[in-house]
């Protein structure tokens, strides 16, 4: 099932979707804290970058990088600072990251860039509170 997550310059972008490299930055700005704005997943867009780049701030170091595409460390370590970052809920997070990672973040492709829009990660937080 592919979600549609929202509109970026007029295209839809649907969980799972690519976006032109223009569309967004090359380095993103990170999310201030209680700043409940979009996730931008930046893939490696060259030889020269190491490791994947997000804007959510990284509460959790499970590895070098948040990351997305498989079910893994990234995964897990992006799904746990996405989902402390909009809630600021430790036992929230805990208890939810796993669906997270099945729901959203395993889904996205490891090769490409994505935007995960604030309001369907609200939307999904409110689906299991």
């Amino acid at each position: 099932m592919r979600i549609l997550i929202g509109k970026i310059n007029g295209e839809e972008v649907l969980m799972g979707g690519t976006l032109k490299r223009q569309a967004i930055l090359r380095k993103p700005l990170p999310l201030n804290k209680g700043e409940k704005g979009d996730i931008i997943l930046m893939a490696r867009q060259d030889s020269e970058e190491i490791l994947p780049k997000s804007n959510v701030p990284r509460e959790y170091t499970f590895s070098e990088a948040d990351n997305w595409g498989y079910d893994g460390t990234g995964p897990v370590s992006l799904a746990r600072n996405v989902l402390f970052h909009f809630t600021e809920d430790k036992a929230f997070t805990e208890e939810n990251y796993v669906f997270f990672v099945e729901d959203v973040v395993s889904r996205l492709s490891i090769d490409n860039s994505h935007v995960i829009y604030g309001e369907f990660i609200e939307a999904w937080i409110k689906s299991k509170q």
